[in-house]
């Protein structure tokens, strides 16, 4: 199991822009990662994954949260897509339930953590944007933790499905979760729009995060963490205006 270099003792809210300490960190456990995976194999699963090479290195959100990860905590990966991030999060906690829409993604996702030699993580397929799928989401969840803290994460996944999927995604996370849940939130922001990017055939929805905090807020959220600006998702030239929100459940 890799050993975290640091944890955020000190407490979320000294950190309302990313600190040099957290970036370290997060460049820390990346590279960890990389010494321990090739990511030069591995394609995308769908049609457009199909023309480019997946990136397969952990991205930094994924580290800026594995900082506040306890062993025993059940980790939900939403919209996990390749596995990037899942295979990351495998060693910190006591299992990663990773969930798309996507069966070739799960068989992709299976196939490089039997490479890795990890057994704690299962894979479902869910439509967040299918109200039948809803019960089925919160259930899975029940079903995989025991007297364990959850933790929900989602990168670059809110800002990939419509408004009527994403109050869906946070009424079935807040009906499943507990007190001191956590749930770690990635998306772009109103501000990057107008801003280049790699790939502009992408569906993408731009989310006015001071909005969204409020609304799920009101589903009982602590909001511990709040960020918006560049510098922290860049890929290849793109440098993205993204928002970094954590909560704890009340």
């Amino acid at each position: 199991m890799l050993t975290l270099v640091a944890v955020a003792s000190t407490g979320f809210k000294m950190h309302m822009t990313p600190s040099k300490e957290f970036l370290s960190n997060e460049y820390f456990l990346l590279e960890l990662f990389l010494n321990k995976i090739n990511v030069g194999v591995g394609q995308y699963w769908d049609e457009f994954y199909k023309k480019k090479v997946a990136p397969l290195c952990p991205s930094q959100f994924a580290a800026l949260t594995a900082q506040f990860l306890k062993s025993d905590d059940v980790l939900f990966d939403f919209g996990c897509g390749n596995g990037r991030d899942t295979l990351f999060f495998a060693p910190y906690v006591t299992s990663v339930v990773h969930i798309d829409r996507c069966d070739v993604a799960k068989q992709e996702i299976n196939m490089r953590l039997n490479h890795l030699g990890y057994d704690n993580c299962q894979g479902y397929i869910f439509d967040i944007g299918n109200g039948s799928d809803i019960n089925e989401i919160i259930e899975c969840i029940a079903l995989n933790n025991v007297n364990k803290r959850n933790i929900f994460y989602a990168r670059f996944f809110l800002h990939a499905i419509d408004e009527l999927a994403e109050e869906n995604f946070v009424e079935a996370i807040s009906i499943a979760s507990k007190a001191n849940d956590m749930l770690f939130l990635e998306f772009r922001t109103l501000k990057n729009k107008n801003e280049y990017k790699t790939y502009d055939d992408h569906y993408r929805r731009f989310i006015n995060h001071k909005e969204l905090n409020i609304k799920i807020k009101n589903y009982g959220w602590n909001c511990e963490y709040e960020y918006e600006g560049r510098g922290v998702a860049c890929f290849k030239s793109e440098d993205p205006s993204v928002a970094r929100l954590i909560y704890t459940k009340i």
